[in-house]
């Protein structure tokens, strides 16, 4: 049997982690041994699901990133341990690695050249690069899930190995959800789904919807889950009233 890897910060809520959860529970049924190494602990899930062979380092969000780093550097002997054990008479089919954190510990692995290091987000903030990203990335094997992503690590940090893959649907899903009624929507609106924390940038959306005067033909629904969802609904409700779908 062959198997398939992946470095994930965690079995939390977001949009990255869903994306790998959703493609191993597809391999699961197409006869592949999934495997996850994780970062932090999202216990509900780990404890519940028996699908997948799971590494979880357990370490602690609330360190620093220099601490965090140190720690992933001590626990090299167990991820390569736990990477042989499932390597197989016939090796890895996909091995993958999703955000930042995840691709230094995918780095220091023994099997860091065949990975690939999925870029979820953007890397640069203010048009600065992040200190030593545009090095790190420079000869690996790095995936996009947009062309913007692509066009911004390829124009801004002079990365030339590039594809761009999208991350996968569940069609059947969708389409099961669609019958569901979502209440009376008779004037035309705009759309904003996402995880509500600082780098999805949900309060620029609110403010371009005031500043931009759409709400005079269109209502703003937001749909999400996330730290800043308080303080999100006392900026809408500083400027007008929305109809909010947080939550």
């Amino acid at each position: 049997m062959r198997s398939i890897l992946f470095f994930v910060n965690s079995f939390g809520k977001g949009g990255a982690e869903r994306v790998c959860v959703n493609l191993g529970e597809e391999y699961v049924k197409q006869g592949y041994n999934v495997c996850f190494i994780t970062l932090f602990e999202n216990s509900s899930y780990i404890e519940s699901n028996t699908k997948f062979n799971i590494c979880n380092l357990k370490l602690d969000e609330k360190m620093s990133k220099l601490e965090l780093i140190d720690s992933i550097f001590r626990a090299k002997k167990n991820i390569n341990s736990f990477v042989k054990k499932n390597y197989g008479s016939d090796g890895y089919a996909l091995i993958s690695a999703h955000l930042p954190l995840s691709h230094i510990c995918a780095s220091l692995s023994i099997v860091k050249k065949e990975c690939l290091y999925v870029q979820h987000t953007s890397l640069l903030q203010e048009n600065r690069h992040r200190i030593g990203y545009d090095l790190f990335y420079k000869f690996k094997n790095n995936v996009c899930v947009s062309e913007g992503l692509k066009r911004e690590m390829k124009e801004k940090m002079g990365i030339k190995k590039l594809e761009c893959i999208y991350n996968p649907i569940d069609l059947q899903r969708i389409y099961e959800l669609r019958q569901n009624s979502i209440g009376d929507i008779s004037k035309p609106y705009i759309l904003v789904v996402g995880r509500l924390i600082q780098t999805k940038r949900f309060d620029r959306a609110i403010k371009i919807f005031k500043k931009g005067e759409f709400y005079k033909k269109y209502d703003l629904y937001i749909i999400g889950e996330g730290e800043l969802k308080s303080e999100l609904i006392k900026l809408t409700n500083k400027f007008f009233r929305l109809q909010s779908m947080m939550g």
